[in-house]
């Protein structure tokens, strides 16, 4: 089978779009293009990678290589100009968000993301495309409510073997004698970052508690005061995808004190690394609590409530999850693809 990927943007996007691939090109039968605006460093030999460009016309390469099935990975504006002209092809679509999460932006980046995301552009994309991805119930139902379209709901994986492969030296060294606490990613307002803040400053009048450090890895994106202190780190930097492997590796366990989302690459990588995860309850964070035993949802953001948290969570074992291996996702996306062909 002739297969298709198209993938737009860097990080999480990039990394959804790679796991898909290597998962599917294990089966040497199927021929893969990989049309991409970040290249990744290497795939095997029944994968061609190719860089794009968002003026480039895209379409001359993938009547070229004629696939049977494509797959658009994620989002981006300029699909609203090539779906029409790939509509002979099999689609099929992944949806994030079905709703835009635009907590925190400024008036004019909330404008822009309205105007190239919104009921009406979704609608026009969607009625070209044959099938839907969605990568929780939490996004499925959202999807059926607004736009009365059934979706193939497959749980996000984020393997954690493609960074450990480009693992260089760590960007941070975490002190053992703290509970290390990562929020991991470029951060906004809308990761709850302010949750945070409550913490650290419940710390300082609270020593008992003083064995914490909170070490939040990435680009902060939002007007957020960054100033270090024996509980709070900032890393105000975009990490490398080999610098991942070793922040994974060295913290006492990932939070996610999100104020809105659909799901998270950061979960899913957490659970690939079997690290405990202690959640909000937003969006998919309490199905995906039902995939991963080691992550928990805190229902109440008192800061002392969910420090008492973190302590027990830091003292779950870990465990490998395989229920999501890579047989698993290649089964899920050969099935989807291979129907009507």
């Amino acid at each position: 089978m002739k297969i298709l990927i198209l993938s737009f943007g860097n990080g999480g996007m990039l990394h959804y779009a790679v796991d898909i691939i290597n998962s599917i090109s294990r089966i040497k039968e199927n021929s893969i293009c990989f049309l991409t605006t970040d290249l990744w460093n290497e795939f095997s030999d029944n994968v061609h990678q190719e860089q794009i460009m968002e003026n480039r016309n895209i379409y001359l390469t993938i009547k070229a290589f004629n696939p049977d099935v494509i797959h658009i990975t994620s989002f981006h504006p300029f699909l609203l100009l090539l779906i029409s002209k790939i509509k002979k092809y099999r689609i099929v679509y992944t949806m994030h968000d079905c709703i835009s999460h635009p907590y925190g932006y400024s008036l004019i980046k909330k404008f822009k993301l309205k105007l190239v995301f919104n009921r009406f552009t979704q609608a026009y994309l969607l009625k070209y495309v044959n099938d839907i991805v969605t990568l929780s119930s939490f996004v499925a139902g959202e999807l059926y409510i607004k736009y009365k379209r059934k979706s193939f709901m497959i749980p996000l994986v984020n393997y954690k073997d493609k960074f450990e492969s480009i693992s260089k030296d760590s960007v941070y060294e975490f002190d053992k004698d703290y509970i290390n606490v990562l929020l991991f990613g470029s951060l906004g307002k809308y990761k709850g970052i302010d949750t945070v803040f409550n913490c650290v400053k419940f710390i300082s009048v609270n020593r008992q508690y003083a064995h914490i450090r909170f070490v939040v890895a990435g680009r902060v994106i939002s007007n957020i005061k960054k100033e270090n202190n024996e509980n709070l780190i900032f890393i105000d930097q975009f990490i490398q995808d080999g610098m991942i492997d070793n922040l994974f590796k060295g913290c006492s366990l990932v939070f996610l004190p999100y104020i809105e989302a659909s799901q998270s690459g950061v979960y899913s990588l957490a659970m690939s690394y079997s690290i405990p995860i202690l959640s909000s309850s937003v969006g998919s964070f309490n199905e995906y609590g039902y995939y991963y035993s080691n992550g928990i949802c805190y229902y109440n953001d008192d800061p002392q409530n969910i420090l008492e948290q973190i302590i027990e969570v830091a003292k779950l074992e870990k465990k490998r999850d395989t229920k999501f291996d890579k047989n698993f996702l290649a089964k899920k996306y050969l099935d989807i693809y291979e129907q009507n062909i």
